[in-house]
């Protein structure tokens, strides 16, 4: 690529500083402040505000207005922007030094007089921001938007069960629309015999905390993504919604002005050369990733591929991929647990291997020995089940939400890296960002990779994922172009969604799963948990370990790795197989013997280790 670029010397022959009042122009912007002063009058902006030798800004005197002009022109003190627009104009005046200090080079700036000083615009911004966080509390207490439903249970509950009635009722409809919603909803407020604002509330809490548990049948997913759109139009109606958005804005805004420094930038000093414009245009290919993920969202499968049967002869694999640290009551303990009970000879053939850098780091994915021998046995058909949940820190919804302290006050947390629009990563991300992006990327897409060979010849194939959010513009890898494919018809993969924490997660945690040749659905809603209940703890911000709340999310509770492990067990107990086959090859019972190490006192490896 060449690049024309005009030379120093060309810059300053053609680089010209026209008079705004007049057709003169000149080399120096100095030479234009200089004819516009002496011929048009014209003075620096900062020289109406210079009354005395004292600053208004930082009350310091500086014994002749020319230094208090000079110190006002220096944008780091910050004296310009506490009194830029809030300190009215009015004649200059001019200060000298007086007869006896005449020939004093540098006399040192000193503050005689005193008082408060002027805020800074950020300060009037954080000021004017609390005084509307504080209106709008006042507004909020009137319609309930701060209201507590958890402070009356009964009502609570009475509301909950006429919504999910409301929603049965909508489904049942042998074409529900946006109208029917409204009617069937508004319906069941009025019919609660309460303050308007205080039935919308109870709504509100509904959306927010009881339809993330809602999981479909098989005939109304064709109707979530048009339930979405009619319970947020019903929310938009609601005063109580718009003003719990609106006070999260403000804070947000709060948040951020509150964390940044109060200090202004360094002008630069050598400005950079002018250019000519470059020959050709440059293409973007980050820029033009979201352009292409549109398209590949319209994407149809017109050729579906032969689907292969399993070889009857192992020898055979059961992998966990991304396991985490082995740890007593996983899934590799549950599979070995069926494998070992069964009186079926085949079993012997089978061997569980569990995957992760936090076992031991040449299990890396990205090792060319690990990725060969994974795919070869995945197209080969020796691949009975496979279990893997791709690192979710980069895809997380909780990256969206306010963070706030103990005493409630919002703190800085993690950004968004990416967007429903923008899934692969949005612009203006640091290196370590865009190394973090680079890593989940990478493991979910191995991670797909796998899946496909692995669903076409028959084996068990379970992802699980954070469910996509309520929230249509935060990310989920279910919004992505190749999942929306591969699901499309569901002629192979399915998609799932529940709730963790009836199978003993320690937070409330929607999660969905991909799957193909198994009946996972139905095992889990035989094996959940009877006795637990609904944390009331959401795994947003920090603990008081300083822990990010997440972090206990990393790990399957034991009760769902069970689950898993009866799932796949199910499928493949009913295959024809037998046990006369060759034994695993020397790499494949090296990695089974790393796997089968139990260490319960490792600690868990970050999803994302920046590297030198």
């Amino acid at each position: 690529m060449t690049l024309i670029e005009a030379t120093p010397d060309e810059t300053q022959d053609t680089q010209k500083f026209g008079c705004a009042h007049c057709s003169c122009t000149f080399p120096t912007a100095q030479q234009l402040a200089v004819h516009a002063f002496r011929l048009h009058q014209v003075r620096a902006e900062e020289s109406y505000y210079v009354q005395s030798e004292v600053c208004p800004g930082c009350l310091r005197t500086f014994h002749t207005t020319f230094r208090v002009l000079q110190h006002l022109r220096y944008r780091g003190n910050l004296c310009w922007d506490r009194i830029k627009d809030a300190r009215g104009k009015d004649e200059p005046a001019q200060v000298q030094l007086p007869p006896h200090l005449a020939g004093v080079c540098r006399l040192p700036a000193v503050r005689k007089h005193h008082g408060p000083l002027r805020p800074t615009a950020r300060q009037r911004s954080i000021r004017c921001l609390r005084e509307e966080i504080a209106k709008l509390q006042g507004e909020g207490d009137e319609d309930y938007a701060w209201w507590d439903p958890d402070k009356e249970v009964q009502l609570k509950n009475q509301s909950i069960a006429l919504f999910w009635t409301a929603l049965s009722d909508w489904f049942a409809l042998e074409a529900p629309t946006i109208v029917d919603f409204h009617n069937l909803f508004f319906d069941c407020m009025l019919s609660m015999n309460i303050e308007d604002m205080k039935a919308a509330r109870l709504f509100i809490y509904w959306i927010e905390n009881e339809l993330s548990d809602f999981v479909p049948e098989d005939d109304q997913v064709q109707h979530m993504q048009l339930l979405e759109t009619a319970y947020m139009s019903v929310l938009e109606d609601l005063r109580p919604w718009t003003l719990r958005l609106r006070y999260k804005e403000l804070a947000a805004q709060l948040c951020h002005l509150e964390q940044a420094d109060d200090v202004a930038p360094r002008p630069t000093q050598n400005q950079p050369q002018s250019r000519r414009a470059r020959q050709h245009p440059i293409e973007m290919d980050y820029a033009n990733m979201v352009k292409e993920e549109h398209e590949r969202r319209q994407w149809r499968i017109d050729c579906r591929p032969q689907l292969s049967l399993t070889p009857e002869q192992g020898t055979f694999y059961i992998i966990h991929l991304y396991a985490g640290r082995r740890r007593d009551r996983d899934f590799h303990y549950h599979m070995n647990t069926l494998l070992q009970g069964s009186k079926q000879a085949w079993t012997a053939s089978v061997t569980v291997i569990s995957l992760d850098t936090a076992i031991d780091e040449a299990m890396n994915v990205h090792s060319p020995k690990l990725w060969s021998w994974l795919l070869a046995a995945a197209k080969a058909g020796r691949i009975l089940g496979f279990l893997l949940g791709p690192p979710c820190e980069t895809w997380s919804s909780a990256r969206h939400e306010v963070i706030e302290d103990a005493a409630g006050h919002p703190i800085k947390g993690p950004r968004p890296l990416r967007l429903a629009d923008q899934c692969w990563g949005v612009e203006g991300l640091s290196l370590r960002e865009l190394r973090q992006l680079s890593v989940g990327t990478c493991l979910l897409l191995r991670g797909l990779w796998l899946c496909v060979p692995i669903a076409l010849s028959g084996g068990a194939v379970i992802l699980e994922h954070p469910a996509p959010p309520m929230q249509a513009d935060r990310p989920s890898i279910f919004r992505t172009g190749i999942i929306t494919l591969l699901l499309r018809e569901g002629w192979l993969f399915k998609r799932h969604s529940f709730q963790q924490w009836k199978h003993g997660a320690q937070g409330v945690k929607p999660t969905s799963l991909f799957f193909a040749n198994n009946s996972i659905p139905k095992v889990l809603d035989e094996l959940a948990l009877q006795s637990v209940e609904r944390p009331t703890q959401t795994l947003i911000g920090k603990g008081h370990d300083g822990l990010f709340r997440t972090t206990v999310a990393k790990e399957y509770p034991d009760n769902l790795c069970e689950c898993f492990a009866h799932a796949v067990w199910r499928h493949i107990s009913g295959l024809p197989l037998r046990s006369d086959g060759i034994l695993p090859n020397d790499f494949a019972t090296e990695l089974a013997v790393l796997s089968s190490r139990v260490d319960p006192g490792k600690a868990m490896k970050p999803d994302y280790q920046p590297t030198g």
